[in-house]
C-alpha cells in the first residue's frame, strides 16, 4: 500500500462537483500476474441511476498514473 501514498498525496478538485469537496484522479490499469499494465485513459462513465449527482456524463479526470 506504501507504494500507493503518493497517487493520494496531491489529488487535483473534482471539476464537475460545483461544491469543490472532492478530489478525484482516474486510472484503468490491468494486473496482469506480479505486473501492472496501464490502459487507455477513456472517460469515466457511471449513469443518473447510479449517481443522481453527476450520472449521465462522460468524465475526464487527471490520471493517477502516468
Amino acid at each position: 500500500m506504501e507504494a500507493f501514498e503518493e497517487f493520494f498525496a496531491d489529488l487535483p478538485l473534482d471539476p464537475y462537483i460545483k461544491e469543490k469537496y472532492r478530489t478525484r484522479r482516474w486510472s484503468r490499469i490491468l494486473l496482469s500476474g506480479e505486473e501492472l499494465i496501464k490502459l487507455p485513459q477513456g472517460y469515466f462513465y457511471q449513469s443518473k441511476d447510479y449517481n443522481p449527482l453527476v450520472g449521465d456524463v462522460n468524465r475526464e479526470f487527471a490520471q493517477a498514473i502516468a
